[in-house]
């Protein structure tokens, strides 16, 4: 435990098996406040809620002094709303919101109000006073007990001159499928999730190309995939180069009993199969085909899904057939399974270079950020982007942020960091490190390496294409991020961002070794079923891993 204090929280790290039981030491908790002299806020350091509130939505200082109300104090919020998405029934998570007092006198907060019978605002006392230029971060636990969306507010009252200040809070709970739950350790999902099952026929759609035969490109040519956590599928896609032309999408479907593979889209036509073939005949790929599909391509870590736009986003990519990069972006609506190119796009344009004289190569990582409701994209050789969906605009935040080249990349939505493993390009020494995305410190690239301790089965091994890009997936459930890497195996790596160490949990009858370049995104973690999963190669069985404990 650390020290704590009545003018702060107090923070008490629970071990990762029991922290999915943390909302029954919540009584405990508050006992520990009122004897430390009524402190305003517990919390546990790990996913836990604000145990030191009381039973009441809303809690009250004394009356302000007369006259205070309306003061030259003035309140801004970031961001100015809260997303929790899919949460499954029993558990809870947490964001936060960056209060700060951009005015010229004081403010003191006089009540915090939560709306929504799922929702919590803790971690700001009231009596709090706020000096001009200062911050405070308020907390917001989402925890629902039924499946569905729930919305709801955090109101601050205060002396600003712009009180009441409202955060809108918005969150979907999800319950466990009906007969899917999974033992802790490895579960092979059967032979019906393997990809090379549902690869398209020989000269499908009007194409003349012999699709079985290169389908295992779709897998091991540098692909990526997103988790579709509406549905519960682990979506996959990718090929390019000389590897493989098809553009069709894969989707695992862990929602059926028994889980499923199948082809959900594709492919377009006119593929192209050969460098020969393509337009112009100069050695430039197309980015779409003839009927306004994106051509297939190395997707690496450039995938995202967007849970507020129920969309697959694509960032850059190696394309078919003679490998050239395009720095466009493409949307998969999943309702409709339609796709759009975004190009042009607004603000910075990474597809045609017009606004700046920089850009990358056609590797990024990207992720979805739910405290800002927009993908960062760390692109290779360049800059740390922020896409913006909801205008389809590009932000260009750094261009100093030198994240490993054969790293995986997530974020930590409760900590704002965008974590990486990987190694240098063609390198078998690990590296580990951060980009803060708060951006007070320039977004700048922090090497923890040598900080952290167990977490060397995430770097390369003897062979670097056999162990670069690691599976890296953030549980909201434990507070962690779950590592595997690409060589297959029984060892997954949790990983604390607050210790910098990692542990392993090693169960037996994991995925085979693999042929594949790397894991990107096809290792994914599903909230509503709290396992993770994992498509290792086109012609193996899919599998789920379950981390210990209830």
């Amino acid at each position: 435990m650390t020290s704590p204090t009545c003018k702060g929280n107090i923070s008490i790290r629970i071990p990762r098996a029991a922290r999915r039981f943390v909302f029954a030491l919540s009584a405990a908790l508050f006992l520990v406040a009122i004897l430390q002299g009524g402190c305003a806020g517990v919390t546990s350091s790990k996913n836990g809620s604000a145990a030191g509130q009381t039973t009441s939505a809303t809690t009250s200082a004394a009356p302000l002094p007369t006259g205070t109300t309306g003061s030259g104090g003035q309140l801004t919020t970031n961001p100015a709303s809260l997303y929790f998405n899919n949460i499954s029934v029993g558990n809870n998570s947490n964001l936060s919101v960056t209060l700060t007092n951009a005015g010229s006198s004081t403010i003191t907060i006089s009540s915090i109000t939560s709306s929504g019978a799922s929702f919590t605002g803790y971690g700001i006392a009231v009596g709090r006073i706020i000096q001009p230029g200062q911050v405070a971060t308020l907390n917001v636990t989402f925890a629902p007990t039924s499946p569905g969306t729930a919305t709801g507010n955090v109101t601050i009252a205060s002396n600003a001159s712009n009180s009441p200040m409202s955060i809108s809070l918005l969150g979907n709970g999800v319950q466990l499928s009906a007969g899917q739950t999974y033992q802790p350790g490895w579960t092979d999902l059967g032979s019906g999730t393997q990809i090379q099952g549902v690869c398209p026929p020989t000269n499908a759609n009007g194409n003349t190309y012999d699709f079985p035969f290169y389908c295992g490109g779709a897998v091991r040519a540098w692909s990526g995939g997103i988790a579709d956590t509406k549905r519960n599928r682990l979506i996959v896609w990718g090929g390019g180069h000389v590897d493989y032309s098809g553009n069709e999408v894969y989707s695992l479907n862990l929602s059926d009993n028994p889980p499923t593979m199948t082809r959900i889209w594709g492919p377009g036509s006119q593929v192209y199969p050969n460098c020969a073939n393509e337009p112009g005949l100069d050695g430039v790929d197309p980015s779409a085909l003839s009927d306004g599909s994106p051509n297939s391509r190395h997707t690496w870590y450039n995938l995202t899904y967007i849970p507020t736009a129920d969309a697959m986003f694509s960032f850059t990519g190696g394309l078919a057939n003679c490998g050239s990069h395009t720095n466009d972006t493409w949307m998969l609506n999943l309702s409709t399974l339609q796709w759009t190119q975004m190009n042009p796009v607004n603000g910075f344009d990474p597809y045609t270079g017009s606004s700046t004289t920089f850009s990358g190569f056609f590797y990024a990582v990207s992720d979805y950020d739910p405290n800002t409701d927009t993908v960062f994209v760390a692109w290779s050789n360049c800059c740390l982007l922020q896409y913006n969906w909801h205008t389809n605009t590009y932000t260009v935040l750094s261009t100093n942020t030198a994240y490993p080249y054969s790293s995986g990349g997530v974020i930590d939505s409760n900590r704002k960091r965008f974590w990486f493993f990987g190694a240098a390009y063609e390198s078998t020494t690990l590296i580990a490190g951060y980009v803060d995305l708060t951006g007070s410190d320039g977004y700048i690239f922090h090497d923890i390496t040598s900080s952290t301790s167990g977490c060397n089965g995430l770097s390369p091994s003897s062979r670097p294409a056999d162990g670069a890009y690691p599976g890296l997936a953030y549980d909201s459930t434990i507070d962690e991020i779950v590592g595997w890497p690409v060589w297959g195996g029984n060892t997954a790596y949790i990983f604390d961002p607050d210790t910098l160490a990692c542990t392993t949990q090693i169960s037996p009858s994991g995925p085979a070794n693999t042929s594949a370049t790397g894991v990107f995104g096809r290792w994914r973690y599903f909230p509503g079923l709290d396992v993770f999963a994992v498509v290792n190669d086109y012609d193996q069985d899919a599998y789920v891993f379950k981390l210990d404990g209830p």
